[in-house]
């Protein structure tokens, strides 16, 4: 009998308690009765909820330099500065990359400092406004196509006020890509020969099927060939097209796969005015051989 009183009594604490920290929480999340804090405002759509830093992805064209503002906000109840504040900012370093990268699993890198360059360290909110911004210029010609570049960047300081816990820090993502970059329908035949014929199994017609064009350089592109399921096709080793700026003819290659060619007497070209790749090639040796007759057409940003 004393065990159950003092179990019912356990759980009334417990549900008084939690009560109480409902209710405090709702006095926190108030905007009406929490303070302005000083904050990073989003430059974009959040791209994971939840993880140590916010990131935010932007991808630019290959070549010219581009502006990318970014903006510092006093952020809450008051609707504007009671004075001046001057925020200082300051670029991150390999520490916030790593940080995120243990944090959610990724293997994003930092930005070589030569890839961008920040107009001022340190901006004014001005008295009874609430934002000011910086602007962040980025040399896509510069990025590296083989990595997941990161910009970190962070407030230092405040001349008044409370930074935010939560926005003090941003990761911009970014990186290059052409014109040529994508996700593509698939449509077209793969044979794959064997001593006993034709498979029938992997190999045929495919239709409503996807391959993605990855830019490695200003006219070249990585891209993956499929099976009539639509599953990658093994063996064909860094599989690429390049198209010529000039004529629009497409050269496919294929590093370190056996006897891989273009296939003699097809025109392998690209149509600008629908965005579409018309490719054959093959590779190997007989009986084994494989040949792919691919129409690739465009069907919007990866």
């Amino acid at each position: 009998m004393k065990k159950q009183i003092i179990k019912a009594l356990s759980l009334l604490l417990a549900a008084s308690i939690l009560t109480s920290c409902l209710k405090d929480d709702r006095l926190v999340l108030d905007p009406e009765k929490g303070n302005n804090v000083i904050e990073f405002a989003n430059p974009a759509t959040i791209h994971t909820i939840g993880s140590i830093y916010p990131l935010y992805v932007f991808s630019y064209a290959l070549g010219a330099d581009v502006t990318l503002p970014i903006t510092v906000s006093y952020s809450g109840p008051e609707s504007g500065a009671p004075q001046d504040i001057t925020v200082n900012v300051a670029v991150g370093s390999q520490t916030e990359v790593d940080n995120y990268n243990d944090d959610q699993e990724e293997e994003y890198s930092l930005i070589d400092p030569s890839s961008f360059a920040i107009s001022a360290t340190s901006v004014v909110i001005k008295k009874g406004e609430s934002k000011a911004t910086f602007n962040v210029t980025l040399k896509p010609g510069t990025f590296s196509l083989t990595e997941s570049l990161v910009l970190p960047l962070r407030i230092t300081s405040v001349s008044s006020g409370i930074v935010s816990g939560n926005f003090n820090t941003i990761l911009l993502n970014v990186g290059a890509k052409n014109t040529f970059d994508g996700i593509y329908s698939l449509r077209g035949t793969i044979t794959r020969n064997s001593a006993a014929g034709p498979d029938a199994t992997l190999g045929g017609y495919r239709k409503d099927k996807t391959t993605t064009l990855i830019t490695s350089g200003l006219s070249s592109n990585t891209f993956a060939a499929k099976w009539k399921d639509g599953s990658n096709v093994g063996g064909v080793d860094a599989l690429a097209l390049s198209v010529d700026p000039t004529t629009n003819k497409v050269n496919v290659t294929s590093t370190g796969t056996a006897n891989f060619r273009n296939t003699p007497g097809y025109d392998n070209r690209y149509d600008p005015a629908t965005k579409t790749f018309y490719l054959a090639y093959d590779w190997g040796t007989a009986p084994a051989t494989r040949l792919v007759v691919d129409t690739l057409v465009y069907q919007g940003v990866r």
